[in-house]
Order: structure tokens, then sequence, then C-alpha cells
């Protein structure tokens, strides 16, 4: 009987323990930003994904952007309708834009403001260095559950 007792006390309490744990969703960032919102929701990605930057082909950030699509793709197995970088479409599922060419020396703008909603991605920056920063960090929400890969949305924020 006390054995029957001691069994329903230790089921009763593992339930409870597993029941109040923290089920927010935590990423893992790296950098990790000094402000950022997870809100829950989530970017769903399909084969429709597509890239748009706001520079010519010859760009850092043009390039980095097609190897951010060969990475996607090698990541979650999906065939892109499309699979190459547009240049100033407003119809891409994510924007990039960056001002100016940034150089690589110390004290370089190297921020970005990243913004992903359920139904479009916007990154912009100061200069070409912070999209590549912002690239990374975006590459960095991908996940995946039950139904599909996706990105997961947050408010928008400052990386410097």
């Amino acid at each position: 009987m006390k054995l029957i007792v001691l069994k329903i006390l230790i089921s009763f309490l593992v339930s409870v323990t597993c029941l109040s744990q923290d089920k927010s969703v935590q990423v893992s960032l790296m950098p990790v930003p000094s402000q950022y919102e997870l809100t829950g929701s989530k970017f769903r990605l399909d084969a429709s994904f597509s890239i748009s930057v706001n520079s010519d082909k010859n760009s850092r950030v043009y390039k980095a952007a097609f190897r951010m699509l060969n990475r996607i793709a090698g990541r979650t197995g999906i065939f892109l309708t499309n699979p190459f970088v547009m240049i100033n479409e407003n119809s891409a599922s994510m924007f990039i834009e960056s001002k100016h060419i940034g150089e690589v020396k110390l004290g370089e703008d190297e921020s970005y403001d990243l913004n992903i909603s359920e139904t479009k991605i916007l990154l912009k920056a100061e200069t070409d260095l912070g999209a590549l920063r912002g690239i990374e960090t975006f590459l960095q929400l991908l996940d995946a559950d039950e139904e599909g890969y996706f990105f997961h949305t947050i408010n928008p924020f400052c990386l410097k």
C-alpha cells in the first residue's frame, strides 16, 4: 500500500514539474543582440521564398544573399522556385537594403535593423558590412517544427 502511494506521489510531482516548466521559445544568437523580442509567430518557409537587394550583382551584399539562398536550400531541402537574388523587387519575401559600402576598419558602422513578420522580412543597414552581419543573424533564426521550416518572427531590433 505504501509503495502505491509513493508511486502516485512521485507521478504527481513529475507531472507538476513538467507542466510548470517554461515553454517559451528561446533562440541562440551570436553575437547576442542588446535587445530583441520574439513575437511568437512564424514566417513559414516554402518554395516561393525569394530575396531582393538594393545593390548590383557585383556587390558583397548580392553575393552574400545568393550564398544565403543556397544555405537555406541546403539546410531545408526545399527547392526554391526562384533560386536567384533579385534587384529592387518589392514582391520578394525578403528585402535587404544597405546605404553604402563599408570599409573593414576599426569603428566602422556594422549595425543593422532586422524585422521579421509573418509575411515579409526586412533587413536594413547603413553599410554592406552591417547587412552581412544581419544575414548571419537571420540564418540563426531558422527553425523547424512538425509543419515544416520557419523563421521566428521578431519585433524590429537594432544590433550595434
